[in-house]
């Protein structure tokens, strides 16, 4: 795990997961799609 976060640098932040979360969210509240599961 900890090798995983050294290689995370902010342009992975930005251009990976920020629009993924937005893209998730924005897909639960307006096509009331759910793609990430509450419980795993």
């Amino acid at each position: 795990m900890g090798k995983f976060l050294e290689k995370i640098t902010a342009y992975n932040i930005f251009t990976n997961l920020l629009p993924s979360i937005l893209f998730c969210y924005l897909a639960e509240q307006m096509l009331k799609v759910v793609i990430v599961a509450n419980d795993l």
